[in-house]
């Protein structure tokens, strides 16, 4: 009988994937676009590094502090000040945030910056370091990709784009922090 309807039964099961996946799809984009998952840890990413990385965990309840007049949509990008471990001490890279992967186990693999500088941490003169601002070098290249196994901490903060109205009423493009 098997035999007889092969072409049905490949047809029924085409149909089955196609049909599942084209809702799976659906699913997520509908999910998404009303941030089902920021309301129910159920429908959320395994993974919270994405929430972290692009912000979208201000929208979560149990979030430390919320965002006072600005939303997740106000971001226009993420500066990250990552502190690592090299074979030449610890430094801190400084840059804009521009991707990231993720490793088989779920966790943070990598994260790339681009407009990166860096500054060594003297244990010694720690103080100092936070004080000075000629001890940053630029690094030349278009990113920079560091492997979070060698991150010890991530500093992130999260800007927007504002209109300045600067000399002669001209319209300029700022920064500043969301709020």
């Amino acid at each position: 009988n098997v035999q007889n309807n092969i072409g049905k039964i490949i047809t029924y099961q085409i149909l089955i994937i196609c049909i599942s996946a084209l809702f799976g799809y659906i699913g997520k984009k509908l999910i998404r676009h009303w941030k089902i998952d920021s309301k129910y840890k159920l429908f959320r990413f395994k993974n919270a590094w994405h929430y972290i990385l692009t912000g979208e965990f201000f929208n979560f309840h149990r979030a430390a502090f919320d965002l006072e007049s600005d939303n997740i949509e106000s971001i226009d990008f993420v500066h990250i000040d990552a502190l690592v471990n090299t074979s030449d001490g610890t430094v801190i890279y400084d840059g804009f945030f521009v991707d990231y992967e993720l490793s088989n186990d779920g966790g943070l693999e990598t994260i790339t910056l681009k407009n990166v500088q860096r500054r060594m941490m003297n244990s010694e003169k720690s103080t100092e370091i936070f004080i000075r601002n000629d001890i940053y070098y630029r690094i030349p290249g278009h990113i920079l990709v560091i492997p979070y196994n060698s991150i010890i901490n991530l500093n992130l903060s999260y800007y927007k784009f504002v209109e300045i109205l600067g000399n002669n009423n001209e319209v300029q493009i700022g920064i500043e922090l969301v709020e």
